[in-house]
């Protein structure tokens, strides 16, 4: 008997965990497609503009802070939409808040570079933001992944909320585009080994999965990204499919990474 039990364990804890995972990846899909939603009815107040990534005063010092999780909060309502179900659990401290945490450590990030980019080769105190109208192909614009937690999958600690200096975007609400270091606009960095993204020194993302080649976004839905797109669709990617239109791959120089076809691309306005 015992026998028959450890066979039937043995058979059904693999199931077990499939049905897990697919119930996170579902949800997953729920809560970016939830955050998407909130955007369009932002923009819908906002003459069709999207949200910058975050706002502060003009001394640059995050003054009167406030991220785009602030801003779309109040067309979702919840700030647990905000956890990505198939991400570690943002760190709870009830001295803080959970809404502040979640604001400034959240599992979801923005494609600020083309959505609300700093123009010129350094960031600006006050981001420009682009209209869906503007966008070539609202279906094909990447606005939305799932990314990385900051205090269990990198090496910051739960107080490194404005990791890059008194200026520049909260590197925990935002991910990159494959190809950022040749763009026009100012971004952190990009994808691929070598990048900002998985140096030990800045932000030191600490696995593949996590999002360390991949400009912060995560690779945690069976080996893809949990996207969601200007139109309001949600799917999954893989990160090739992800970097399509650039010579992108796994062992590639983050300075080696370049843009190839345009038509193919998905991080863009075009």
């Amino acid at each position: 008997m015992i026998a028959i039990i450890a066979i039937l364990a043995a058979i059904l804890f693999p199931v077990f965990a499939q049905a897990k995972q697919a119930a996170k990846s579902a949800a997953s899909i729920s809560n970016n497609k939830q955050i998407v939603l909130g955007h369009l009815l932002y923009m819908g107040d906002t003459e069709d503009t999207f949200v910058p990534a975050n706002r502060w005063d003009d001394s640059g010092n995050f003054i009167g802070y406030s991220s785009w999780v602030w801003n779309i909060l109040p067309y979702i309502k919840s700030a647990d939409l905000f956890e990505d179900p198939l991400a570690p659990r943002v760190p709870r401290n009830s001295a803080f808040g959970f809404v502040n945490q979640v604001t400034l450590t959240g599992t979801f990030g923005y494609n600020y570079s083309t959505l609300a980019p700093y123009e010129g080769p350094t960031p600006l105190v006050v981001p420009s933001t682009r209209s869906q109208s503007s966008l070539g192909a609202p279906s094909n614009t990447v606005m939305l992944t799932g990314r990385f937690e900051q205090t269990s999958e990198s090496r910051l600690t739960g107080g490194q909320y404005y990791s890059y200096g008194a200026i520049g975007p909260d590197t925990s609400v935002i991910v990159d585009p494959p190809d950022c270091r040749t763009r026009a606009d100012w971004c952190f960095d990009g994808w691929g080994v070598g990048s900002f993204w998985g140096d030990p020194a800045l932000m030191g993302i600490k696995s593949y999965e996590a999002g360390s080649l991949t400009g912060g976004t995560s690779l945690r839905a069976a080996e893809k990204a949990t996207v969601g797109f200007a139109d309001g669709s949600v799917r999954k990617l893989n990160p090739g499919a992800l970097a399509a239109g650039t010579n992108w791959n796994r062992t590639i120089q983050a300075s080696a990474v370049q843009l190839i076809d345009k038509s193919q691309y998905l991080w863009d306005n075009e």
